[in-house]
């Protein structure tokens, strides 16, 4: 029986330092759980809720330095009308609509446009062409056989001059970046979802801007001066928007 009260002084040591182990392992797994948190709240916050950046208009705010004009399709995909504006800055002006989707528009010498839809890309039905006249809204078939061969969409923004322009989307942050003759630069660097990205790029004959396409269904046009400058030209655009060097119908009055 005089055993019994060692026993009993063996075991509550024993029985605190459990306790204090059981506590340790507690408190590693709530840091993991709190860094855990952390890391993916984060990345959530990165890759779906942070907000996608903001430009200036130039509907608002036009630039008269800016020379061209772009043609574009409006929503609801698939209308079929051809929409141009000025470069600098106006009011769009409708075209012309065709039957279903436009397909690619692609600037002719004569100042029309020809707009181009494939089989088997956009759109329904077989591969049609037409020939859209901005001065009047006249269009015409394009016979079969003068159809164009269908360009591939181009991995990297080239330019006519060699440039060569890239964007990387990554850790909350969209970057663009060009290269040229005279080495690389960034056009543009600001906060933006991961799962933001540009489309459908388009030059200017001159290789002073170039249009894209945001996942907005905006028109965004950057200017490759020093330092580059990235605005809206339409709110609600989409492919292609083709660059001209001339304005053959005046689109802003």
């Amino acid at each position: 029986m005089t055993d019994i009260p060692e026993l009993t002084a063996t075991a509550a040591p024993a029985k605190k330092r459990s306790r204090g182990r059981l506590a340790v392992v507690l408190v590693g797994v709530a840091v993991v759980v709190l860094i855990g948190g952390f890391f993916f709240g984060r990345a959530l916050w990165r890759s779906v809720f942070q907000p996608t950046p903001k430009f200036e208009s130039l509907a608002t705010k036009p630039d008269s330095a800016l020379r061209g004009t772009v043609a574009f399709q409006r929503p609801p995909f698939g209308n079929g009308c051809v929409w141009v504006v000025a470069a600098s800055g106006a009011k769009p002006k409708k075209v012309a609509c065709v039957e279903g989707h436009a397909g690619d528009l692609t600037w002719l010498a004569d100042g029309r446009i020809q707009a181009t839809r494939y089989k088997g890309g956009e759109g329904t039905g077989d591969t049609r062409s037409w020939i859209l006249n901005v001065s009047t809204g006249a269009v015409e078939n394009v016979p079969r056989d003068q159809i164009p061969p269908r360009k591939n969409t181009p991995e990297v923004i080239a330019g006519p001059r060699g440039e060569r322009v890239t964007t990387k989307s990554e850790n909350g942050r969209l970057t663009m970046k060009m290269s040229d003759q005279t080495g690389t630069r960034t056009l543009l660097s600001v906060g933006a979802p991961d799962t933001y990205t540009f489309g459908q790029p388009t030059w200017s004959p001159d290789g002073e801007w170039f249009i894209v396409k945001d996942d907005l269904d905006r028109l965004l046009l950057v200017t490759t001066a020093d330092p580059s400058r990235t605005r809206v030209l339409i709110d609600g655009g989409y492919t292609p928007a083709v660059a001209a060097d001339e304005d053959p119908s005046n689109p802003g009055g």
